[in-house]
């Protein structure tokens, strides 16, 4: 039986604190790195919605192969100018 847990870090930094983002966003990645960590013989996930916007499509997707190519193809084939 696979168990799995989902883990989520919401920081909302106002952009009139540009200089708090850095540090913010070096605390997430951080606890991200912790997280995945403490299970090092899986791969990370992520949730579409809640990447740090770092993340590998194959973090998102999963990691066979073929999801991400037929996302890719359906992505061309629907979106072709590249809009969304």
């Amino acid at each position: 039986m696979t168990t799995s847990f989902f883990c989520t870090f919401i920081i909302s930094v106002s952009y009139a604190l540009d200089a708090f983002l850095a540090t913010a966003a070096q605390w997430v990645r951080e606890a991200v790195d912790m997280w995945n960590q403490g299970r090092p013989t899986r791969r990370p996930t992520t949730y579409v919605n809640y990447g740090p916007g770092d993340e590998s499509l194959e973090s998102i997707y999963r990691y066979e192969p073929w999801r991400l190519e037929s996302l890719l193809r359906l992505k061309k084939d629907y979106d072709p100018y590249n809009k969304f």
